[in-house]
């Protein structure tokens, strides 16, 4: 029998440590790694799972031709006032990217994307990128806290009114957009159909009786520095709803006033969250994005129930069940390290992330760390890397749909969809142009590329090929290679060269590191190696 949710008690190395952080952020970095070895598995995942300081809101530089990117004050939001609001949209975009790019040893910044999945909201049908940032601010917030009442406030979102016509539905005309998705995609999820409009899960009377227990909400962004979700009583249906068998026949009273509507919608979501198929439900879908997209009959009885007992036990709050989950040694069986295929974001963000990257202006050819400080030029180095993304199939703020990324949801490929005949060759491009060809910012202004002296310079003996070529494989890919493997990897590290030769470019360089020659003897080995490993189909993986 596959392993369950009793704790882990195996070996605690680098391998299990990265692992980990490869699951829980971006990328490995190996100071984070060392870091998180100075203690004991548990003490790893309690710091992950440790809600970072709330981050500042970001500011808006305003230029003829972009918005750039700053940190720190309050915005203006007159600003955003604009007929236009594509360049705000994307502003807020490569906020989040730099957000990513920069994040603490926390989960925080996993879980706002895995939430923008499922309660996933499109910026270009809301059309007002102040309502996605509130939207996303909201995500930041419940990121480790309370689902039901999560559930509760995005019900109310300004962006999510908007996006599934809530704010259009009324006690003459109710609006089944949101009551539907609330049920089916949210929540508790669409079960196997019984009868026509039956469910295991809900029936279509249900849909119905929940969208009249939410009529009369609106958004209200009048006035950006005050986004409010408002309440017309008149619009609102205060009879009675009854729902299905499916939810034990309940009767939710109608009741008038705001406060008499908040009401409702808190016996609506204590209803759908008192039934056990709600919490197995979010745990599927937190095991497909953390640890594997397969659930067999076996893991759904060892693993997704009793994490949903966990869940519901709790009152639904959010970090008793990811505790859980990454202590347990189903999260570290073999069987699970590399069976994710990376998303976009995990391979672009996580790439960036996993090695010192260097910024390289065009005009002066000075060097900085990767993203670059100056708010223009960060601007533009983040906006090849949202292109990007969107041309991987990972369009930050637009999902494809209400329901999110097919990858988490379309049997039988799943996470197989990142993977195509065209964005398998955008995939190599990338890295190909991160380790070796640079990667090119907007405009030209400069470019990033990984530094190699950095890496080859964490290796315990770097003079010996053999070590080199064994601590760059251990670090770079999730699972051990063969023997084969790793002789084929030696053989592309020193083409021509001999493994004592290489000892003595090391000697040669480690002597006069500032020597053009012995530099480049160095870099010329070291970077095409790097792009060759990461160009192996085994760096796709998690």
């Amino acid at each position: 029998m596959a392993a369950g949710v009793e704790q882990y008690t195996g070996p605690w190395t680098y391998q299990e440590a990265a692992h980990l952080l490869r699951r829980a952020m971006f990328g490995v970095r190996q100071t984070d790694v060392a870091k998180i070895l100075e203690g004991s598995m548990e003490q790893a995942v309690d710091l992950l799972l440790d809600t970072p300081s709330p981050i500042s809101p970001p500011t808006p530089v305003y230029t003829d031709d972009l918005v750039s990117l700053v940190m720190g004050d309050p915005w203006d939001p007159a600003k955003w006032t604009l007929d236009n609001d594509t360049p705000h949209l994307n502003y807020v975009r490569l906020w989040w990217i730099d957000q990513m790019l920069s994040q603490p040893m926390s989960i925080v910044e996993k879980m706002v994307l895995f939430w923008s999945n499922h309660f996933a909201t499109g910026g270009f049908t809301v059309l007002q990128a102040f309502y996605m940032f509130r939207q996303h601010m909201l995500l930041r917030e419940h990121a480790l806290g309370n689902f039901r009442q999560f559930a509760k406030e995005i019900t109310l979102d300004p962006a999510m009114l908007v996006f599934l016509n809530g704010n259009q539905n009324t006690k003459t005309g109710p609006n089944e957009n949101y009551a539907r998705e609330l049920q089916e995609l949210f929540t508790i999820g669409k079960g196997q159909e019984v009868a026509p409009g039956d469910y295991t899960t809900y029936t279509e009377t249900d849909v119905l009786a929940a969208a009249r227990v939410l009529t009369g909400w609106r958004d209200d962004g009048s006035d950006l520095t005050n986004i409010r979700t408002t309440f017309d009583d008149s619009l609102h249906d205060t009879t009675d709803k009854q729902f299905s068998a499916r939810f034990q026949n309940t009767v939710i009273t109608g009741r008038s006033g705001e406060a008499g509507a908040r009401i409702e919608l808190d016996d609506l979501i204590t209803m759908i969250f008192a039934q056990q198929e709600t919490a197995r439900y979010l745990c599927r879908k937190l095991y497909r994005w953390f640890v594997n997209t397969v659930i067999t009959p076996e893991i759904e009885t060892t693993v997704i129930a009793p994490l949903a007992q966990t869940f519901s036990n709790g009152n639904y709050e959010i970090k008793p069940v990811l505790a859980q989950l990454f202590k347990s040694a189903h999260f570290f069986d073999l069987s699970v390290r590399g069976a994710l295929i990376k998303n976009p974001v995990d391979l672009m963000i996580g790439t960036f992330r996993s090695f010192k990257v260097q910024s390289i202006f065009t005009a002066t050819l000075e060097e900085e760390l990767f993203p670059p400080q100056d708010p223009a030029i960060r601007a533009r180095a983040l906006r090849p890397v949202y292109n990007d993304l969107s041309i991987q199939q990972y369009d930050l703020l637009d999902p494809p749909s209400v329901a999110g990324l097919p990858a988490y949801y379309q049997p039988p490929q799943f996470d197989k969809i990142w993977i195509n005949a065209d964005t398998i060759q955008k995939r190599v491009r990338f890295v190909e142009d991160l380790s070796v060809a640079h990667y090119r910012y907007d405009e030209d202004y400069g470019y990033a590329i990984i530094e190699v002296f950095e890496y080859i310079g964490r290796v315990s003996d770097p003079g010996d090929a053999v070590t080199v070529v064994r601590e760059w494989l251990q670090w770079i890919f999730p699972m051990p290679l063969s023997q084969q493997q790793h002789e084929k990897a030696l053989a592309n590290f020193l083409g021509s060269i001999t493994e004592t030769e290489w000892r003595k470019r090391w000697n040669d360089y480690a002597s006069d590191s500032k020597n053009v020659l012995f530099r480049l003897n160095i870099e010329t080995k070291l970077q095409p190696f790097l792009r060759y490993l990461l160009g192996i189909s085994r760096y796709q993986l998690m």
